[in-house]
């Protein structure tokens, strides 16, 4: 939300009133419960009574059917918040303070989306595109999975085999993430150029590589930051899984040994894996159940700094300004090749109805204001959710 005091001194937005098609509260009649509306006509004829909320609420029975029975108050106001920590906590990112305060094109109406789970998607509104952002992060993770496993199916098709791979390396508390993933990085170069080569092995071994593409994930637990990475590989329909597991464990042992990391048994995993095993790639990062064994993801640090969690809040930092500039994703020139002609012949998505019609529409753009995320989560009036 910005203000005057917001980092870099952004200007306040203008009114939330003055930013709207059509915006006024009226006094709630006694409450109506969305499970007694079964009908259009009978929801119809509740939007009818309240014009001002009508004109704001555009979709009425797409977001009737958002109201019902979900939480999306809570769940939009926590994305608000993560949202607006991470902005604060990173005054020096212009990317991120540009991040959802003004539209693409400035004579175009800004419109707002709440898909059934409570995401709120946006058109015609700046973003900024990087993975620590807690609106765009989760967004991209989501679209590299689907077309990761567009890819896999287009690769099934061909008569290849889709292989994961995971590669981990030793840790200590007190290791800087960024120290760690430059580290890393110095690996996967070794990893990938030179007469060893692990593509060059693996063509050599006759496994008929065809590509891979490879994406960081980060987690933090009792032993420090523990990135780790998975990887999807291609291989031709002959390939001996033990023979690719020994290959690229060879070639990870001797890449981290020379970049200063250390590996011991089962650093790496290699199995065969469906089109869903193959979106593994991508989690998505915005889990709500408990830390695992490994610790909290990002998001989850991220969350805990919001809810007072002062030692969470300076990890999220940390990785925020270690991942500042870097690239997660990483894919050979092989399956970039597949994804291009795999984009010729993918049907055309179908597009989920909640997203046929916005939930509201603005003229101008007022920021993500309490205002705006109240008129998004709160019940119609005359209504109370399930």
């Amino acid at each position: 939300m910005p203000s005057s005091d917001a980092p870099g001194n952004l200007p306040a937005p203008p009114p939330f009133r003055d930013s709207l098609v059509s915006y006024a509260r009226t006094s709630s009649p006694p409450p109506l419960r969305l499970s007694a509306l079964q009908t259009p006509a009978q929801r119809a004829a509740v939007h009818s009574s309240s014009p001002s909320t009508a004109a704001i609420l555009q979709a009425s029975t797409a977001a009737n059917d958002v109201w019902n029975g979900l939480e999306l108050g809570r769940w939009v106001r926590e994305q608000h918040a993560l949202h607006e920590r991470a902005r604060k906590r990173l005054p020096e990112n212009v990317r991120l303070q540009d991040c959802l305060t003004a539209p693409i094109s400035p004579g175009l109406p800004v419109k707002v989306y709440v898909s059934p789970k409570g995401a709120l998607h946006f058109d015609n509104l700046r973003t900024c595109g990087q993975a620590f952002c807690p609106y765009c992060g989760p967004r991209l993770m989501r679209d590299r999975r689907a077309e990761t496993k567009r890819l896999a199916a287009a690769a099934h098709r061909s008569g290849l085999q889709t292989v994961r791979v995971d590669l981990t390396h030793g840790h200590r508390p007190g290791d800087q993430l960024a120290d760690l993933i430059d580290a890393e990085q110095k690996a996967f170069a070794i990893m990938g150029s030179g007469k060893s080569a692990l593509s060059g092995k693996l063509r050599r071994a006759g496994v008929g590589y065809r590509g891979m593409r490879r994406a960081a994930d980060i987690m933090h637990g009792p032993t420090g930051w523990h990135p780790h990475h998975h990887a999807l590989m291609l291989l031709d329909a002959r390939a001996s899984i033990p023979d690719v597991t020994s290959i690229i464990t060879d070639r990870w042992a001797a890449a981290t040994q020379h970049a200063g990391l250390t590996v011991g048994a089962g650093a790496v995993l290699v199995e065969l894996v469906d089109v869903d095993g193959a979106g593994y790639l991508y989690k998505t990062g915005v889990r709500d159940d408990q830390p695992d064994q490994y610790g909290r993801t990002p998001y989850q640090l991220l969350r805990a700094a919001v809810a007072g969690d002062d030692l969470a809040g300076e990890l999220w930092d940390e990785y925020a300004r270690a991942l500042q500039g870097r690239r997660l994703t990483v894919t050979s020139p092989g399956l970039c090749k597949l994804a291009r002609l795999q984009s010729d012949t993918d049907p055309v998505p179908i597009t989920p109805a909640w997203a046929t019609a916005p939930t509201m529409t603005l003229t101008s753009w007022p920021g993500v204001t309490p205002d705006l995320l109240a008129a998004l989560t709160d019940p119609l009036p005359g209504m109370a959710a399930d």
